[in-house]
């Protein structure tokens, strides 16, 4: 069996943390929630998650967003928030969800793509030792053996 994808769901509204808990572990994700940006940061300094879901508003949560970008920038982010307009300008999660903007259906396909491990190497990168033994071995040397 697969292990199950971490999600780190943070909000300090027990309610709306609750019912977006529930519809992620019964669909097989592993979620640990947190009801402040400062036990978020924890949290986050703890373990890897695969996804970090932020409740918006929330108080400090702009510096854990930013404090999860720069520590970990490859983790996707989703905010949720009843206000869009009270987001920063700028300021680009990889999804934002507004009230009523999609079922849960939606929130849960969307949350599996960014979920989705991607296969390969990242562009515009070679592997280290792999790519140094083919340059040296493609190079002759012109004065020996």
């Amino acid at each position: 069996m697969r292990p199950k994808k971490k999600i780190l769901l943070v909000g300090d509204d027990a309610d709306r943390v609750g019912i977006l808990r529930y519809l992620l572990v019964t669909n097989h994700y592993a979620v640990v929630s947190a009801y402040s940006a400062a036990e978020a940061r924890v949290i986050l300094h703890e373990m890897t998650v695969e996804l970090l879901f932020v409740v918006w508003p929330l108080d400090g949560a702009l510096k854990l967003l930013e404090m999860a970008r720069t520590d970990n920038a490859h983790i996707p982010t989703v905010v949720g928030s009843y206000d869009l307009e009270s987001l920063p300008v700028g300021w680009a999660p990889d999804l934002t969800i507004g009230r009523g903007q999609y079922c849960s259906a939606e929130i849960l396909e969307r949350v599996k793509v960014l979920t989705a491990r991607k296969r390969g190497p990242k562009r515009g990168t070679t592997h280290g030792a792999k790519a140094e033994e083919l340059a040296a071995s493609s190079v002759k040397d012109p004065g020996g053996a």
